[in-house]
């Protein structure tokens, strides 16, 4: 049997159509051929992106199709590949070549799909000059030094895949998106180059790259904002060009954040002083809250601004954490707060080991918001000086975790430094301390200043608690200075055998005893001591011309215990200074109203040939009215010149205890004119005055009326003195 098959023509045109044309064309991989000859291989140079056979489809010549991947790079030399219409490119492969691809036409848009773009090792410059646009997967940069320039407005969200080396993505329009993910764990670093003006459209979003580190070392924007900084990636941003501003901020808002970008995540490096870069919390800004930025694995080396902030406008203090390795170049760099309540404390946290690669300084400030005084304390741990010296400026505090090494490396705190320096860490560096300004605490370690001089030129040192504390470094006072604090109750004993003070300083003294050793005082200088510690030495105190004062507002007791030789004065114009060792050298001792000299522990003290006596005391109430000489059993003035300054009333001089031996001395009596009669000018306590020679008035005498005469007489326990005729005389009409 057979049977007809009758057809329509609609069903005729569907089965010539299924015959003729062939299946749909999946994606195709095409390399650049610029010859387009398959004859001799793929070559690489100029022409056309959608000309007649310029790829080459497994080694066969083919004609460009929208959605294929596209391969560059045979070994030859780049050249321009114009574009006349926009296409979709799946990937971008680059492999070896010379020179430099230019890919693209103005106004005709490149679009990437995926996976990305892959420039392998040997390939040249890429310069995309169509308007560029991708989501891809990511950027895979295998070779040791790549170049990739976007010509044109670009939007990148891609990630990026480095394999060592360096890298250099160029945009001569800047992005209208940036978005870094970094996948893979190669490391390596991409340079982000030519962004001018504001950049506010990067982020480093969350992949799985480690040791990757994106930098800005190419472009000049003044601004960058990079959000969303919670990636596992171990490298960083590199921010090198001058006066920038860089942003990086997240989400997290607990109150400790341990590690908000994963795998302890870098968030900037500086590499020019004039850059900022703002560490910002955009929620929680109630509580005062630790906010942790990593830097595990990376190299830090910055000069600059450093900002703590939140988003809202107030918010109590929180610190901002950065977990080091830290590099810090000849640069300043400044620590500050934004965003938060007025008087709010707030801190930065270097957590990490930190390298001096050139002389850097730290300007630590307090926040003022509100025209408040918020404290601002920057914590380091151990820093390598490397040779280099670190200064401290500003208002804030500096705290130390771990140890300050360096063979010459110094530490400096300058004089516009006012706030705190907590050195407690058993330091090596060699290269001294300087203290200009601040306040300098010692804590529980022996070598807080390391091996070299410690150099007190300003500011303020003292030990903490109730533990005796010994300096055994070189020391310099050079400048007024205040040593202990009020409450403080642990001694603090210099105890190098070198020990200077020059520039006539006035040491301001409070809290615990105080023990200097072998001091150099400077030649024709004062030093001046002044507050309320106890004082004493281990060793003798020099220098030609050099005088010692107790300043009238000193409160306590200086001992001098050894045979000092230092031969200017010693002035005795507050507390007192008890001598159990000998000043003969010295060429006046004075004592002032309320000060005493102490020479009890000799039974019998004689008085230096060299020394001459001045005391202008208001009274007999020793440490209040009294100037006294507190005598063992006797004072030998011997033959001494001695001045006092009189104030018509009271005695200048007080014995208390023991008692007075005169030798025949010259008696320089100044202060107001005194009229005729008797005076007492010299008491002693108990017991009489001796005197075996004859007492006389010096003829300067500023007391004595011009034409009057002076003469001295001891009567009992006290020395008078007598004016007589051509002193004032008091007539009654």
């Amino acid at each position: 049997m057979v049977y007809a098959l009758k057809s329509s023509p609609s069903f005729l045109l569907v089965v010539l159509l299924a015959t003729v044309l062939p299946p749909p064309a999946e994606s195709a991989t095409l390399s650049w051929d610029s010859d387009a000859n398959s004859g001799n291989g793929q070559t690489d140079g100029a022409g056309a992106w959608k000309g007649a056979n310029q790829w080459l489809n497994a080694g066969v010549s083919a004609t460009w199709a929208s959605g294929s991947d596209a391969v560059f790079g045979n070994g030859g030399t780049g050249d321009a590949v114009t574009l006349a219409s926009g296409t979709t490119v799946n990937s971008l492969t680059f492999n070896s070549f010379s020179g430099s691809y230019t890919l693209g036409t103005a106004g005709q848009t490149i679009t990437l799909s995926a996976p990305g773009i892959t420039m392998n090792a040997g390939a040249g410059t890429v310069i995309i000059t169509s308007p560029f646009t991708t989501t891809a997967s990511g950027f895979t940069l295998n070779s040791s030094t790549v170049a990739l320039t976007l010509d044109a407005a670009a939007t990148l969200s891609s990630g990026f895949t480095l394999n060592g080396g360096t890298a250099r993505l160029t945009f001569n329009t800047n992005p209208t998106a940036l978005t870094l993910k970094f996948l893979g764990t190669g490391g390596g670093t991409l340079e982000i180059a030519g962004i001018t003006g504001t950049f506010s459209h990067g982020s480093i979003a969350s992949a799985g790259g480690t040791n990757e580190i994106v930098s800005l070392v190419g472009s000049t924007a003044a601004t960058y904002n990079f959000t969303g900084l919670n990636s596992a990636n171990t490298g960083g941003i590199v921010l090198a060009n001058p006066n920038a501003t860089v942003t990086c901020s997240s989400n997290n808002g607990s109150n400790l954040i341990t590690n908000p970008f994963g795998a302890d995540y870098t968030p900037v490096t500086f590499g020019v002083a004039g850059t900022t870069l703002t560490l910002l919390q955009n929620s929680g800004n109630g509580a005062a809250q630790e906010y942790q930025h990593g830097l595990n694995s990376s190299t830090y080396g910055f000069g600059g601004t450093v900002v703590v902030s939140r988003s809202g406008a107030t918010g109590g203090g929180l610190t901002h954490k950065l977990s080091g390795p830290n590099t810090l170049g000849a640069n300043t760099i400044t620590v500050s707060a934004a965003n938060f309540n007025k008087d709010a404390a707030y801190g930065l946290t270097l957590s990490g080991a930190t390298a001096l690669d050139g002389s850097a300084t730290f300007q630590i400030n307090n926040n003022v918001n509100g025209g408040g005084a918020g404290i601002g304390t920057l914590t380091v741990a151990g820093i390598a000086g490397n040779g280099n010296r670190l200064t401290l400026k500003g208002a804030g505090n500096f705290v130390q975790t771990s140890t300050f090494t360096g063979t010459g490396s110094s530490l400096v705190l300058d004089s516009i430094f006012t706030g705190t320096a907590n050195l407690s860490q058993a330091n090596t560096f060699g290269g001294g301390t300087t203290v200009n300004g601040g306040y300098v605490v010692i804590g529980n370690a022996v070598t807080w200043f390391g091996s070299g001089m410690l150099t007190l030129n300003g500011g303020k040192i003292s030990p903490t608690g109730t533990t005796a504390r010994t300096i055994d470094v070189p020391l310099a006072i050079t400048g007024s200075v205040s040593i202990g604090s009020a409450g403080i109750t642990g001694s603090l004993t210099f105890n190098n055998a070198s020990q200077s003070i020059s520039g006539s300083p006035t040491i301001t003294l409070a809290g615990a005893p105080i023990t200097f050793g072998a001091v150099a005082l400077e030649a024709d200088s004062t030093t001046t001591f002044t507050g309320s510690q106890t004082i004493a030495q281990t060793d003798v105190w020099s220098g030609s011309g050099s005088s010692v004062a107790l300043g009238s507002g000193y409160t306590g007791t200086a001992t001098l215990s050894q045979p000092n030789t230092y031969s200017g004065n010693t002035a005795i114009n507050g507390g007192t200074l008890k001598l159990t060792g000998s000043i003969n050298n010295s060429a006046a001792i004075s004592i002032a109203a309320g000060a005493t000299f102490d020479v009890s522990s000799y039974v019998t003290y004689t008085w230096s040939s060299s020394t001459s006596l001045s005391a202008s005391g208001t009274g007999i109430v020793p440490g209040s009215s009294a100037a006294t000489i507190k005598a063992g059993t006797t004072v030998d003035l011997g033959t001494q010149p001695i001045t006092l300054t009189y104030d018509g009333t009271h005695p200048a001089l007080y014995i208390s205890p023991g008692a007075l031996s005169l030798g025949g001395n010259i008696f320089t009596i100044n202060g107001a004119r005194l009229v005729q009669g008797t005076y007492v000018i010299v008491e002693q306590q108990t017991g009489s005055i001796t005197s075996t020679g004859s007492n006389t008035v010096k003829s300067a005498s500023t007391a004595i009326p011009p034409g009057a005469t002076g003469s001295i007489r001891v009567v009992g326990s006290q020395v008078l003195l007598d004016v007589s005729s051509g002193g004032t005389t008091l007539i009654i009409r």
